[in-house]
C-alpha cells in the first residue's frame, strides 16, 4: 500500500520510510552552476516525463524523481548532473560509474551526465525500466 506523508505529499511504500519534507525551489540547485547542468536536467526530465507521470522534489540534498515513489535522484554538481537509478538487475552503461546492492536485491546505479548527447537511447531504456519497477511493483 502507498503511503502519503501528510505533511509534505510525498508518497513511500511505507509510513515508516525517513524522510524530510523540507523542500527548496528547483532553481536553487543550479545556482552558481554551469548553465549546460540544467540544461542536462530539463533534457533528462523531458525524456522521463514521455513514460508518464513524474513528480519532480526539490530536496535540500538531491532532486528527486518519483511515478508514484521514487525511481530516481539527480545532484547537480558545477560542470555535471549526477544522479542514481534503482533496477533490479546489475546493468552496464558507459555513464554508469558504480552499481551498489542495497536491500531486497536492488541495486543503485551512480551516472554522471556531462553532455546532452550522454542521454542516449540505451540510457533512456534504463530509466523507463526504472520508473516500471515502481508503477507495475506490488504495493504491499
Amino acid at each position: 500500500m502507498i503511503w502519503t506523508c501528510p505533511r509534505c505529499r510525498r508518497q513511500f511504500r511505507s509510513a515508516t520510510k525517513y524522510h524530510s519534507c523540507v523542500h527548496i525551489e528547483l532553481a536553487d540547485h543550479f545556482s552558481g552552476k554551469d548553465s549546460q547542468v540544467r540544461d542536462l536536467f530539463d533534457n533528462l526530465l523531458g525524456s522521463v516525463q514521455a513514460f508518464g507521470p513524474v513528480q519532480v522534489y526539490a530536496l535540500r540534498t538531491r532532486i528527486v524523481l518519483q511515478g508514484e515513489v521514487q525511481f530516481a535522484t539527480l545532484t547537480p554538481r558545477k560542470h555535471w548532473l549526477e544522479g542514481t537509478l534503482w533496477l533490479r538487475w546489475k546493468a552496464e552503461h558507459p555513464l554508469i560509474s558504480c552499481i551498489e546492492m542495497h536491500v531486497f536485491r536492488d541495486y543503485v546505479r551512480i551516472f554522471r551526465l556531462t553532455s546532452p548527447g550522454d542521454v542516449d537511447p540505451e540510457f533512456i531504456a534504463l530509466l523507463h525500466e526504472a520508473y516500471m519497477l515502481v508503477v507495475l511493483a506490488p504495493h504491499t
